[in-house]
C-alpha cells in the first residue's frame, strides 16, 4: 500500500512539474524594450538565461538572469516587475527619490531588491535593503512605512 501511494505521489509530481508554463527562450525573443533595458544598464554583462512564463490568467512573464547574478522580472510589454541584485542593484536602477532617501536614512545600506506592488491602493513600491529591512513607497516614490525583518 505504502509502495503504491509513493508511485502515484511521484507521478504526481511528475505532471505537476511538466504542466508548468515556463520554459527558456533566446534573448532575441524578450520584447524590444527588455532588451533596450538590458543593454542601457548592463551593456558589459551578458545574459545568462531567459525564462517565459505564461501565467495561467493568460498573461506572461520574463525573467532575465544576468552572468554577475542579478534576477530582472518583467510582464509582457517590458515592464519591469521586480529586480533583485546579487548582492546588490546597481544604483542606476532604482528611481532617483527612492535611492535618495535610502542613502539619507539608510547611511551605508544598499539596495537588494525592488518590488513594483499592484495589489495595495497606496504601497506601490517595495525595497529590501542589506539589513533586510522592506521600505514601502507610493507612487510618487515618498516613503510610506518600513517592515523589519529578521534572518534576511
Amino acid at each position: 500500500m505504502n509502495k503504491v501511494l509513493l508511485v502515484l505521489l511521484s507521478v504526481l509530481g511528475m505532471v505537476a512539474c511538466k504542466s508548468r508554463n515556463d520554459h527558456e527562450v533566446s534573448v532575441d525573443q524578450l520584447p524590444k524594450p527588455v532588451q533596450s533595458f538590458v543593454s542601457a544598464y548592463f551593456p558589459e554583462e551578458s545574459v545568462r538565461k531567459v525564462k517565459l512564463d505564461k501565467n495561467k490568467d493568460g498573461g506572461m512573464d520574463y525573467y532575465v538572469y544576468m552572468e554577475k547574478g542579478a534576477k530582472l522580472e518583467f510582464d509582457r510589454n517590458g515592464e519591469w516587475n521586480e529586480m533583485k541584485g546579487r548582492p546588490y542593484l546597481p544604483e542606476n536602477l532604482v528611481p532617483a527619490d527612492i535611492l535618495a532617501y535610502v542613502n539619507t536614512h539608510f547611511t551605508g545600506q544598499k539596495i537588494r531588491k525592488i518590488t513594483k506592488l499592484t495589489k495595495s491602493p497606496v504601497e506601490r513600491y517595495r525595497v529590501v535593503i542589506s539589513t533586510g529591512a522592506e521600505l514601502f513607497f507610493d507612487q510618487e516614490h515618498k516613503f510610506v512605512r518600513m517592515r523589519e525583518v529578521v534572518n534576511y
